[in-house]
């Protein structure tokens, strides 16, 4: 047999430690909050475009950046605080169940002689 990896054929994944989901938890909690700064953002443009413009304020010149960076800046300030518009917090509580039921069935052992018990997901992982 070659010791030449297959393409389309990826190693079995290493068993996860709660150190790793400590970490995967708050990658998740970044993201989340990226995510939420986005959509806040999103949110302010679509404000933004609902008010009149005026010559008082020239929404070609350079105000319209300065306004974009504020916005910006805004909707990550908002995203930052404890519980922002909720968005990031919703995203982080759907994802933490998955990834503590996944940390459950990696610390359980299958039952000796099921073979039922094993999934084949997990049986290619097993030496």
């Amino acid at each position: 047999m070659s010791s030449t990896p297959q393409i389309g054929v990826s190693p079995p994944p290493a068993k996860r430690t709660a150190g790793d989901q400590d970490v995967r938890v708050q990658q998740l909690r970044e993201v989340a909050q990226e995510f939420e700064a986005l959509f806040i953002n999103t949110l302010l443009q679509a404000m933004r475009k609902t008010v009149m413009e005026t010559e008082l304020f020239n929404p070609e010149g350079e105000s319209k950046y300065y306004r974009q960076m504020h916005d910006e800046e805004l909707a990550r300030a908002v995203a930052r605080q404890e519980h922002g518009l909720g968005v990031g917090e919703m995203i982080v509580n759907q994802f933490a169940a998955r990834l503590a039921a996944e940390k459950a069935y990696n610390e359980t052992e299958p039952v000796a002689g099921t073979e039922m018990a094993t999934s084949p997901a997990r049986r290619a992982r097993e030496p």
